[in-house]
Protein backbone atom coordinates (compact mmCIF):
# COMPACT_ATOMS: atom_id res chain seq x y z
CA UNK A 1 0.00 0.00 0.00
CA UNK A 2 1.36 3.22 -1.29
CA UNK A 3 1.69 5.66 1.91
CA UNK A 4 -0.74 8.67 2.28
CA UNK A 5 1.86 11.16 2.50
CA UNK A 6 3.91 9.37 -0.55
CA UNK A 7 4.61 11.86 -3.57
CA UNK A 8 3.35 8.54 -5.87
CA UNK A 9 -0.34 9.54 -4.13
CA UNK A 10 -0.12 12.95 -4.45
CA UNK A 11 1.16 12.91 -8.20
CA UNK A 12 -1.72 10.17 -9.43
CA UNK A 13 -4.68 12.75 -9.61
CA UNK A 14 -3.11 14.96 -11.21
CA UNK A 15 -1.64 12.55 -13.76
CA UNK A 16 -5.34 11.38 -14.28
CA UNK A 17 -6.26 15.08 -14.85
CA UNK A 18 -3.82 15.08 -17.45
CA UNK A 19 -4.41 12.06 -19.17
CA UNK A 20 -7.91 12.64 -19.32
CA UNK A 21 -7.25 16.29 -20.94
CA UNK A 22 -4.83 14.86 -23.41
CA UNK A 23 -7.06 12.43 -24.43
CA UNK A 24 -9.85 14.49 -24.88
CA UNK A 25 -7.72 16.83 -26.96
CA UNK A 26 -6.84 13.99 -28.83
CA UNK A 27 -10.35 13.12 -29.86
CA UNK A 28 -11.77 16.67 -29.95
CA UNK A 29 -8.86 17.51 -32.64
CA UNK A 30 -9.83 13.75 -34.69
CA UNK A 31 -13.45 15.32 -34.77
CA UNK A 32 -12.08 18.98 -35.77
CA UNK A 33 -10.56 17.70 -38.68
CA UNK A 34 -13.05 15.10 -40.01
CA UNK A 35 -16.36 15.84 -39.70
CA UNK A 36 -18.32 18.31 -42.09
CA UNK A 37 -19.19 21.80 -40.59
CA UNK A 38 -22.76 21.87 -39.26
CA UNK A 39 -24.87 24.56 -40.06
CA UNK A 40 -24.89 26.49 -36.77
CA UNK A 41 -20.61 27.31 -37.36
CA UNK A 42 -21.30 28.63 -41.17
CA UNK A 43 -24.16 30.29 -40.14
CA UNK A 44 -22.24 31.66 -37.04
CA UNK A 45 -18.94 32.36 -39.11
CA UNK A 46 -20.63 34.50 -41.72
CA UNK A 47 -21.79 36.55 -39.01
CA UNK A 48 -18.58 37.37 -37.53
CA UNK A 49 -17.03 37.81 -41.24
CA UNK A 50 -19.88 40.75 -42.00
CA UNK A 51 -19.08 41.96 -38.41
CA UNK A 52 -15.53 42.03 -39.44
CA UNK A 53 -16.08 43.92 -42.67
CA UNK A 54 -18.22 46.23 -40.69
CA UNK A 55 -21.94 45.86 -41.21
CA UNK A 56 -24.47 46.10 -38.43
CA UNK A 57 -26.09 43.08 -37.09
CA UNK A 58 -29.90 43.28 -36.99
CA UNK A 59 -30.06 46.27 -39.60
CA UNK A 60 -27.29 45.08 -42.40
CA UNK A 61 -28.59 41.74 -41.80
CA UNK A 62 -30.32 39.40 -39.43
CA UNK A 63 -29.25 36.77 -37.05
CA UNK A 64 -30.46 34.98 -34.24
CA UNK A 65 -27.76 35.19 -31.66
CA UNK A 66 -26.39 37.61 -29.38
CA UNK A 67 -23.77 39.84 -31.19
CA UNK A 68 -21.13 39.56 -28.60
CA UNK A 69 -18.92 37.00 -29.50
CA UNK A 70 -18.93 38.16 -32.92
CA UNK A 71 -16.82 41.17 -31.43
CA UNK A 72 -14.05 38.26 -30.29
CA UNK A 73 -13.43 36.55 -33.00
CA UNK A 74 -13.80 39.36 -36.00
CA UNK A 75 -11.01 40.48 -35.82
CA UNK A 76 -9.79 36.63 -36.15
CA UNK A 77 -11.04 36.17 -38.83
CA UNK A 78 -10.93 39.09 -40.62
CA UNK A 79 -6.52 38.27 -40.26
CA UNK A 80 -7.17 34.77 -42.30
CA UNK A 81 -7.17 34.16 -45.99
CA UNK A 82 -11.23 34.24 -46.91
CA UNK A 83 -11.43 30.35 -47.29
CA UNK A 84 -12.69 27.20 -45.89
CA UNK A 85 -9.87 26.12 -44.49
CA UNK A 86 -9.89 29.70 -42.39
CA UNK A 87 -12.86 27.77 -40.59
CA UNK A 88 -11.13 24.78 -39.41
CA UNK A 89 -8.45 27.02 -37.13
CA UNK A 90 -11.80 28.72 -36.05
CA UNK A 91 -12.68 25.20 -34.91
CA UNK A 92 -9.43 24.76 -33.72
CA UNK A 93 -9.17 27.57 -31.40
CA UNK A 94 -12.91 26.66 -30.25
CA UNK A 95 -10.83 23.17 -29.12
CA UNK A 96 -8.68 24.81 -26.97
CA UNK A 97 -11.50 27.24 -25.46
CA UNK A 98 -13.59 23.54 -24.89
CA UNK A 99 -10.56 22.37 -23.38
CA UNK A 100 -9.92 25.34 -20.98
CA UNK A 101 -13.92 24.69 -20.25
CA UNK A 102 -13.26 21.16 -19.00
CA UNK A 103 -10.25 21.54 -16.52
CA UNK A 104 -12.21 24.27 -15.35
CA UNK A 105 -15.03 22.04 -14.66
CA UNK A 106 -12.69 19.09 -13.18
CA UNK A 107 -11.78 22.03 -10.56
CA UNK A 108 -15.12 22.64 -10.12
CA UNK A 109 -16.38 19.26 -9.62
CA UNK A 110 -13.16 18.56 -7.29
CA UNK A 111 -14.14 21.90 -4.93
CA UNK A 112 -18.08 20.55 -5.06
CA UNK A 113 -16.61 17.04 -3.81
CA UNK A 114 -14.16 18.57 -0.99
CA UNK A 115 -16.92 20.62 0.23
CA UNK A 116 -15.85 24.15 -0.63
CA UNK A 117 -17.84 24.84 -3.69
CA UNK A 118 -20.72 23.06 -2.24
CA UNK A 119 -20.51 24.60 0.91
CA UNK A 120 -18.35 23.79 3.64
CA UNK A 121 -18.49 25.59 7.20
CA UNK A 122 -19.91 29.23 7.28
CA UNK A 123 -17.13 31.52 7.38
CA UNK A 124 -16.99 34.52 9.91
CA UNK A 125 -17.08 37.52 8.20
CA UNK A 126 -14.53 38.68 6.05
CA UNK A 127 -12.83 34.99 6.69
CA UNK A 128 -11.95 32.77 4.29
CA UNK A 129 -13.46 30.18 6.04
CA UNK A 130 -11.70 26.45 6.80
CA UNK A 131 -9.50 25.32 4.14
CA UNK A 132 -10.70 21.93 1.82
CA UNK A 133 -9.31 18.95 3.12
CA UNK A 134 -6.78 17.31 0.83
CA UNK A 135 -8.28 14.34 -0.71
CA UNK A 136 -6.40 13.05 -4.33
CA UNK A 137 -9.91 11.01 -4.90
CA UNK A 138 -11.87 13.77 -5.30
CA UNK A 139 -9.48 15.42 -8.03
CA UNK A 140 -9.51 11.70 -9.14
CA UNK A 141 -13.26 11.32 -9.54
CA UNK A 142 -13.63 14.73 -10.82
CA UNK A 143 -11.31 13.84 -13.64
CA UNK A 144 -12.64 10.59 -14.28
CA UNK A 145 -16.30 11.71 -14.48
CA UNK A 146 -15.63 14.81 -16.60
CA UNK A 147 -13.57 12.54 -18.73
CA UNK A 148 -16.93 10.13 -19.17
CA UNK A 149 -19.21 12.80 -19.56
CA UNK A 150 -17.52 15.00 -22.50
CA UNK A 151 -17.55 11.32 -24.73
CA UNK A 152 -21.11 11.52 -24.54
CA UNK A 153 -22.35 12.18 -28.13
CA UNK A 154 -24.30 15.32 -27.42
CA UNK A 155 -21.08 16.73 -25.70
CA UNK A 156 -18.76 15.72 -28.37
CA UNK A 157 -20.61 16.68 -31.09
CA UNK A 158 -20.45 20.39 -29.80
CA UNK A 159 -16.93 20.22 -28.08
CA UNK A 160 -15.22 20.29 -31.15
CA UNK A 161 -17.50 22.83 -33.19
CA UNK A 162 -17.19 26.39 -33.87
CA UNK A 163 -19.95 28.15 -31.78
CA UNK A 164 -20.21 30.85 -28.79
CA UNK A 165 -21.17 27.61 -26.65
CA UNK A 166 -17.72 27.31 -25.72
CA UNK A 167 -16.73 30.67 -24.40
CA UNK A 168 -20.06 30.83 -22.68
CA UNK A 169 -19.09 27.95 -20.75
CA UNK A 170 -15.94 29.07 -19.57
CA UNK A 171 -17.29 32.28 -18.23
CA UNK A 172 -20.05 30.67 -16.39
CA UNK A 173 -17.68 28.17 -14.81
CA UNK A 174 -15.29 30.88 -13.61
CA UNK A 175 -18.66 32.67 -12.26
CA UNK A 176 -19.62 29.29 -10.33
CA UNK A 177 -15.48 29.07 -9.14
CA UNK A 178 -15.95 32.88 -7.95
CA UNK A 179 -18.93 31.99 -5.97
CA UNK A 180 -17.96 28.86 -4.12
CA UNK A 181 -14.38 27.84 -4.09
CA UNK A 182 -12.26 29.04 -0.75
CA UNK A 183 -14.21 26.24 1.60
CA UNK A 184 -16.89 29.58 3.31
CA UNK A 185 -18.57 32.49 2.62
CA UNK A 186 -17.65 33.99 -0.88
CA UNK A 187 -16.01 37.19 0.31
CA UNK A 188 -18.25 40.60 -1.62
CA UNK A 189 -15.15 40.72 -4.05
CA UNK A 190 -15.63 37.01 -5.07
CA UNK A 191 -19.26 37.81 -5.66
CA UNK A 192 -18.39 40.20 -7.50
CA UNK A 193 -16.35 38.97 -10.07
CA UNK A 194 -18.76 35.47 -9.77
CA UNK A 195 -21.08 38.27 -11.45
CA UNK A 196 -19.43 40.17 -14.05
CA UNK A 197 -18.41 36.03 -15.02
CA UNK A 198 -21.87 34.69 -15.01
CA UNK A 199 -23.31 38.27 -16.81
CA UNK A 200 -20.43 37.20 -19.23
CA UNK A 201 -21.68 34.10 -20.22
CA UNK A 202 -25.68 34.76 -20.57
CA UNK A 203 -24.70 37.97 -22.95
CA UNK A 204 -22.52 35.03 -25.03
CA UNK A 205 -25.70 32.97 -24.85
CA UNK A 206 -28.58 32.65 -22.55
CA UNK A 207 -28.92 28.81 -22.64
CA UNK A 208 -27.14 28.65 -18.97
CA UNK A 209 -29.80 30.85 -17.65
CA UNK A 210 -31.83 28.47 -15.11
CA UNK A 211 -28.34 27.45 -13.88
CA UNK A 212 -27.22 30.75 -13.48
CA UNK A 213 -30.89 31.79 -11.31
CA UNK A 214 -30.40 28.45 -9.40
CA UNK A 215 -27.11 29.27 -8.48
CA UNK A 216 -27.61 32.73 -7.41
CA UNK A 217 -30.78 32.02 -5.36
CA UNK A 218 -29.70 28.96 -3.66
CA UNK A 219 -26.29 30.96 -3.26
CA UNK A 220 -28.74 33.85 -1.65
CA UNK A 221 -30.69 32.25 0.41
CA UNK A 222 -27.51 30.34 1.95
CA UNK A 223 -26.09 33.72 2.94
CA UNK A 224 -29.26 35.17 3.82
CA UNK A 225 -28.84 33.01 7.19
CA UNK A 226 -25.69 34.36 8.28
CA UNK A 227 -26.64 37.70 9.24
CA UNK A 228 -27.70 40.95 6.72
CA UNK A 229 -24.39 42.30 7.76
CA UNK A 230 -22.77 39.42 5.97
CA UNK A 231 -25.02 38.91 2.76
CA UNK A 232 -25.73 42.80 1.92
CA UNK A 233 -22.15 43.44 0.78
CA UNK A 234 -22.31 39.99 -0.88
CA UNK A 235 -25.48 40.82 -2.68
CA UNK A 236 -24.84 44.25 -3.54
CA UNK A 237 -20.95 42.84 -5.26
CA UNK A 238 -22.94 40.29 -7.21
CA UNK A 239 -25.36 42.94 -8.43
CA UNK A 240 -22.89 45.13 -9.11
CA UNK A 241 -20.35 42.44 -10.95
CA UNK A 242 -23.36 41.83 -12.73
CA UNK A 243 -23.91 45.18 -14.22
CA UNK A 244 -20.28 46.21 -14.76
CA UNK A 245 -20.11 42.73 -16.79
CA UNK A 246 -23.42 44.06 -18.81
CA UNK A 247 -21.99 47.68 -19.13
CA UNK A 248 -18.33 46.45 -20.70
CA UNK A 249 -19.47 44.02 -23.07
CA UNK A 250 -21.73 46.76 -24.91
CA UNK A 251 -19.54 49.37 -24.48
CA UNK A 252 -16.68 47.14 -26.09
CA UNK A 253 -20.02 46.56 -28.98
CA UNK A 254 -20.86 50.59 -29.48
CA UNK A 255 -17.14 51.20 -29.73
CA UNK A 256 -16.81 48.71 -32.34
CA UNK A 257 -20.06 49.73 -34.26
CA UNK A 258 -22.03 47.60 -33.20
CA UNK A 259 -24.89 48.59 -31.81
CA UNK A 260 -26.86 45.33 -29.54
CA UNK A 261 -29.70 47.08 -28.77
CA UNK A 262 -32.14 45.71 -31.84
CA UNK A 263 -30.75 41.73 -30.40
CA UNK A 264 -32.68 42.33 -27.39
CA UNK A 265 -35.98 44.20 -29.46
CA UNK A 266 -35.75 41.66 -32.77
CA UNK A 267 -33.82 38.52 -31.65
CA UNK A 268 -35.41 37.71 -28.54
CA UNK A 269 -38.98 38.52 -30.16
CA UNK A 270 -38.13 35.82 -32.56
CA UNK A 271 -36.77 33.45 -30.14
CA UNK A 272 -40.42 33.82 -27.75
CA UNK A 273 -42.39 33.77 -30.39
CA UNK A 274 -40.49 30.05 -31.75
CA UNK A 275 -40.67 28.96 -27.53
CA UNK A 276 -44.63 29.54 -27.84
CA UNK A 277 -45.56 28.34 -31.11
CA UNK A 278 -43.11 25.73 -32.06
CA UNK A 279 -40.50 23.00 -31.05
CA UNK A 280 -41.25 19.83 -29.29
CA UNK A 281 -43.09 19.76 -25.98
CA UNK A 282 -39.78 17.89 -23.61
CA UNK A 283 -38.07 18.35 -27.00
CA UNK A 284 -34.66 17.95 -25.57
CA UNK A 285 -35.68 15.76 -23.07
CA UNK A 286 -36.92 13.28 -25.83
CA UNK A 287 -33.97 13.68 -27.65
CA UNK A 288 -31.97 12.08 -24.53
CA UNK A 289 -34.12 9.37 -23.76
CA UNK A 290 -33.43 8.78 -27.55
CA UNK A 291 -29.94 8.62 -26.67
CA UNK A 292 -30.22 6.29 -24.30
CA UNK A 293 -32.40 3.48 -26.05
CA UNK A 294 -29.62 4.06 -28.57
CA UNK A 295 -26.74 3.44 -26.02
CA UNK A 296 -28.20 2.34 -22.97
CA UNK A 297 -24.70 2.36 -21.33
CA UNK A 298 -25.57 5.68 -20.35
CA UNK A 299 -28.16 4.68 -17.78
CA UNK A 300 -25.47 3.52 -15.27
CA UNK A 301 -23.59 7.20 -15.63
CA UNK A 302 -27.59 8.53 -15.41
CA UNK A 303 -28.83 6.41 -12.26
CA UNK A 304 -25.49 6.27 -10.54
CA UNK A 305 -25.22 9.94 -10.52
CA UNK A 306 -28.75 10.79 -9.65
CA UNK A 307 -29.04 7.93 -6.59
CA UNK A 308 -25.37 9.72 -5.11
CA UNK A 309 -26.21 13.40 -5.76
CA UNK A 310 -29.57 13.05 -3.79
CA UNK A 311 -27.98 11.04 -1.32
CA UNK A 312 -25.07 14.11 -0.61
CA UNK A 313 -27.81 16.83 -1.24
CA UNK A 314 -29.76 15.49 1.39
CA UNK A 315 -27.11 15.70 3.64
CA UNK A 316 -25.44 18.64 3.50
CA UNK A 317 -28.73 20.27 2.80
CA UNK A 318 -30.05 22.45 -0.37
CA UNK A 319 -28.50 25.29 0.79
CA UNK A 320 -24.97 24.28 2.43
CA UNK A 321 -25.02 22.66 -1.09
CA UNK A 322 -25.93 25.05 -3.08
CA UNK A 323 -23.81 24.93 -6.34
CA UNK A 324 -24.40 20.51 -6.56
CA UNK A 325 -28.16 21.35 -5.74
CA UNK A 326 -28.62 24.17 -8.63
CA UNK A 327 -26.27 21.47 -10.74
CA UNK A 328 -28.79 19.01 -10.07
CA UNK A 329 -31.41 20.47 -10.91
CA UNK A 330 -30.24 22.71 -13.96
CA UNK A 331 -29.31 18.77 -15.49
CA UNK A 332 -33.27 17.28 -14.46
CA UNK A 333 -34.89 20.47 -15.64
CA UNK A 334 -33.55 21.61 -18.46
CA UNK A 335 -34.27 18.39 -20.77
CA UNK A 336 -38.23 18.88 -19.57
CA UNK A 337 -38.05 22.97 -20.30
CA UNK A 338 -36.57 23.29 -23.65
CA UNK A 339 -38.93 22.21 -26.43
CA UNK A 340 -35.94 22.11 -29.27
CA UNK A 341 -34.05 18.81 -29.52
CA UNK A 342 -30.87 19.93 -30.44
CA UNK A 343 -27.36 18.99 -29.03
CA UNK A 344 -26.61 22.54 -27.77
CA UNK A 345 -29.09 22.64 -25.39
CA UNK A 346 -28.05 18.93 -24.03
CA UNK A 347 -24.20 18.99 -23.98
CA UNK A 348 -23.98 21.42 -21.24
CA UNK A 349 -26.51 18.57 -19.17
CA UNK A 350 -24.17 16.10 -20.06
CA UNK A 351 -21.31 18.02 -18.77
CA UNK A 352 -22.63 18.94 -15.53
CA UNK A 353 -23.79 15.65 -14.73
CA UNK A 354 -20.27 14.74 -14.36
CA UNK A 355 -21.20 16.66 -10.78
CA UNK A 356 -23.11 13.99 -9.22
CA UNK A 357 -21.18 11.32 -11.02
CA UNK A 358 -18.62 12.58 -9.63
CA UNK A 359 -19.75 12.18 -6.05
CA UNK A 360 -20.90 7.98 -6.84
CA UNK A 361 -16.84 7.57 -7.97
CA UNK A 362 -15.85 9.77 -4.82
CA UNK A 363 -17.15 7.02 -2.37
CA UNK A 364 -16.10 4.34 -4.13
CA UNK A 365 -12.26 5.48 -3.95
CA UNK A 366 -13.10 6.95 -0.56
CA UNK A 367 -12.19 2.75 0.84
CA UNK A 368 -8.80 3.54 -0.23
CA UNK A 369 -9.50 -0.14 -1.83
CA UNK A 370 -8.14 -1.14 -5.36
CA UNK A 371 -11.43 -1.73 -6.31
CA UNK A 372 -12.41 2.00 -6.35
CA UNK A 373 -9.54 2.74 -8.21
CA UNK A 374 -10.16 -0.19 -10.38
CA UNK A 375 -13.78 1.20 -11.17
CA UNK A 376 -12.54 4.38 -11.87
CA UNK A 377 -10.38 3.13 -14.35
CA UNK A 378 -13.34 1.01 -15.65
CA UNK A 379 -15.42 3.71 -16.13
CA UNK A 380 -12.56 5.82 -18.18
CA UNK A 381 -11.51 2.88 -20.52
CA UNK A 382 -15.21 1.60 -20.77
CA UNK A 383 -16.69 4.98 -22.21
CA UNK A 384 -13.14 6.11 -23.78
CA UNK A 385 -13.75 2.52 -26.21
CA UNK A 386 -17.08 3.73 -26.94
CA UNK A 387 -16.61 7.17 -28.22
CA UNK A 388 -13.08 5.91 -30.26
CA UNK A 389 -16.32 3.62 -31.85
CA UNK A 390 -18.87 5.61 -32.10
CA UNK A 391 -16.77 8.27 -34.19
CA UNK A 392 -15.81 5.86 -36.57
CA UNK A 393 -19.99 5.01 -36.95
CA UNK A 394 -20.71 9.02 -37.19
CA UNK A 395 -18.19 9.41 -40.14
CA UNK A 396 -20.72 8.86 -42.43
CA UNK A 397 -20.87 9.57 -46.20
CA UNK A 398 -19.64 13.10 -45.94
CA UNK A 399 -16.29 14.35 -44.55
CA UNK A 400 -14.41 17.76 -43.71
CA UNK A 401 -12.09 17.67 -46.85
CA UNK A 402 -15.39 16.89 -49.04
CA UNK A 403 -17.19 20.13 -47.44
CA UNK A 404 -14.08 21.97 -47.64
CA UNK A 405 -13.83 20.95 -51.47
CA UNK A 406 -17.12 22.04 -52.32
CA UNK A 407 -17.96 24.95 -49.86
CA UNK A 408 -14.19 26.81 -51.81
CA UNK A 409 -16.37 25.40 -55.27
CA UNK A 410 -19.12 27.14 -54.26
CA UNK A 411 -17.06 30.45 -52.82
CA UNK A 412 -15.32 30.62 -56.82
CA UNK A 413 -18.63 30.50 -58.32
CA UNK A 414 -19.93 33.67 -56.66
CA UNK A 415 -18.04 36.63 -58.02
CA UNK A 416 -16.41 38.56 -55.63
CA UNK A 417 -18.49 42.01 -54.70
CA UNK A 418 -22.03 40.24 -55.40
CA UNK A 419 -24.22 38.69 -53.76
CA UNK A 420 -25.55 34.96 -53.04
CA UNK A 421 -28.85 33.80 -52.41
CA UNK A 422 -27.15 30.31 -50.35
CA UNK A 423 -28.39 29.57 -46.71
CA UNK A 424 -25.84 27.40 -44.12
CA UNK A 425 -24.21 24.92 -44.66
CA UNK A 426 -23.46 25.73 -47.93
CA UNK A 427 -22.84 29.27 -47.22
CA UNK A 428 -19.74 30.47 -48.98
CA UNK A 429 -19.27 32.59 -45.73
CA UNK A 430 -17.53 35.49 -47.42
CA UNK A 431 -19.84 36.61 -49.47
CA UNK A 432 -23.01 39.09 -48.49
CA UNK A 433 -25.89 37.69 -48.61
CA UNK A 434 -28.72 39.23 -51.45
CA UNK A 435 -31.31 39.67 -48.88
CA UNK A 436 -31.98 40.59 -44.89
CA UNK A 437 -32.66 37.28 -44.06
CA UNK A 438 -29.66 34.42 -44.62
CA UNK A 439 -30.25 32.51 -41.29
CA UNK A 440 -33.63 30.65 -41.56
CA UNK A 441 -33.21 27.77 -39.37
CA UNK A 442 -35.17 24.91 -39.46
CA UNK A 443 -37.82 24.95 -36.06
CA UNK A 444 -39.42 21.52 -35.65
CA UNK A 445 -43.02 21.16 -35.02
CA UNK A 446 -43.79 24.51 -35.99
CA UNK A 447 -45.24 27.12 -39.02
CA UNK A 448 -41.75 27.54 -40.43
CA UNK A 449 -39.53 30.12 -39.67
CA UNK A 450 -41.09 32.69 -42.14
CA UNK A 451 -43.77 32.88 -39.88
CA UNK A 452 -41.85 33.86 -37.06
CA UNK A 453 -39.64 36.59 -39.03
CA UNK A 454 -43.10 38.23 -40.07
CA UNK A 455 -44.04 38.65 -36.41
CA UNK A 456 -41.78 42.03 -35.64
CA UNK A 457 -42.85 45.12 -37.44
CA UNK A 458 -39.66 45.36 -39.43
CA UNK A 459 -39.40 41.87 -40.33
CA UNK A 460 -43.13 41.54 -41.89
CA UNK A 461 -42.38 43.70 -45.40
CA UNK A 462 -38.53 41.73 -45.67
CA UNK A 463 -39.98 38.46 -44.82
CA UNK A 464 -42.41 37.68 -47.78
CA UNK A 465 -42.21 36.73 -51.23
CA UNK A 466 -42.90 40.63 -52.25
CA UNK A 467 -40.44 41.56 -50.04
CA UNK A 468 -37.63 38.65 -51.05
CA UNK A 469 -37.91 39.63 -54.70
CA UNK A 470 -38.22 43.53 -54.74
CA UNK A 471 -34.45 43.08 -52.62
CA UNK A 472 -33.55 40.29 -55.01
CA UNK A 473 -33.94 42.89 -57.29
CA UNK A 474 -32.25 46.03 -56.07
CA UNK A 475 -28.72 43.29 -55.29
CA UNK A 476 -29.11 40.23 -57.68
CA UNK A 477 -27.46 37.10 -56.03
CA UNK A 478 -24.52 35.62 -58.38
CA UNK A 479 -25.47 32.48 -57.52
CA UNK A 480 -28.98 30.77 -56.07
CA UNK A 481 -28.12 27.44 -53.93
CA UNK A 482 -31.61 27.50 -51.58
CA UNK A 483 -31.59 24.47 -49.57
CA UNK A 484 -35.29 23.58 -48.89
CA UNK A 485 -34.95 22.50 -45.63
CA UNK A 486 -33.13 25.48 -44.21
CA UNK A 487 -35.69 28.14 -45.95
CA UNK A 488 -38.57 29.93 -46.05
CA UNK A 489 -40.93 28.96 -48.22
CA UNK A 490 -41.45 32.13 -49.77
CA UNK A 491 -38.11 32.98 -49.79
CA UNK A 492 -37.85 29.80 -51.93
CA UNK A 493 -40.08 30.38 -54.27
CA UNK A 494 -38.84 34.47 -55.16
CA UNK A 495 -35.16 32.93 -55.49
CA UNK A 496 -36.71 30.23 -57.93
CA UNK A 497 -39.16 32.71 -59.64
CA UNK A 498 -36.30 35.47 -59.88
CA UNK A 499 -33.90 33.30 -61.58
CA UNK A 500 -36.27 30.73 -63.33
CA UNK A 501 -39.25 33.58 -64.83
CA UNK A 502 -37.55 37.00 -64.66
CA UNK A 503 -34.17 36.71 -65.58
CA UNK A 504 -33.63 33.08 -67.32
CA UNK A 505 -31.05 34.12 -69.74
CA UNK A 506 -29.06 35.86 -66.76
CA UNK A 507 -28.47 32.45 -65.08
CA UNK A 508 -27.55 29.04 -66.07
CA UNK A 509 -28.37 25.85 -64.59
CA UNK A 510 -25.53 23.87 -62.81
CA UNK A 511 -24.62 21.12 -60.47
CA UNK A 512 -22.16 22.62 -57.52
CA UNK A 513 -21.63 20.10 -54.26
CA UNK A 514 -23.87 17.51 -55.48
CA UNK A 515 -27.38 20.00 -56.08
CA UNK A 516 -28.76 22.54 -58.50
CA UNK A 517 -27.59 25.43 -58.34
CA UNK A 518 -28.24 28.93 -60.54
CA UNK A 519 -24.76 30.46 -61.88
CA UNK A 520 -24.85 34.17 -63.02
CA UNK A 521 -23.68 34.93 -66.06
CA UNK A 522 -20.63 37.33 -65.65
CA UNK A 523 -21.17 39.18 -69.01
CA UNK A 524 -25.01 40.38 -67.21
CA UNK A 525 -25.11 43.99 -66.72
CA UNK A 526 -27.17 44.70 -63.54
CA UNK A 527 -27.15 46.61 -60.47
CA UNK A 528 -24.94 47.19 -57.87
CA UNK A 529 -24.47 44.14 -56.04
CA UNK A 530 -23.91 45.62 -52.23
CA UNK A 531 -27.29 46.72 -50.76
Amino acid sequence: MIPAFSPARRLLPWFLVALALSWLAARLQVRALSSPFDYDEVAEAHAVWQVGQGMRPYRDFYHDHAPYSWLVWAPVLKALPEAFESLVLLRLADVALSLLALGLLILLVRDLLEGGSAGGEAAPPGGAGPPPPENGGSLAAAAVAVAVMATHPSSMAVLHQFRGDQLSLVFTLLGLLALGSGGGVPSARRCGAAGLFLMSGLLITPKLVLLCALTVVLHGARLRTQGPGLWRPRLAGLLGGAALGFCLWNAWAFAAGVDPSPFYRLALAYHWANLRESGQVFGAGRELIEGFGAEPVWLVALVAGLAAGAAEIRGRGAARGATLTALVVFCLVQPLWVKLPWKQYLFSVCLFWSAPLAVFLQRAVRARRLAGWALLALFAGGFGLQEVLRSRADAGDQSLAEHLAWGNEVLSRSIPGRTVAVQPPLHPVFRRDATYYFNLAFIPAGRGPGAALRRPPAGAPRASYEGYMEQFEAAPPSIVLASPYFTDKDYMRAALDFVRVRHPKAYRRERIAGRTAYVRSRGWDAPSAVP
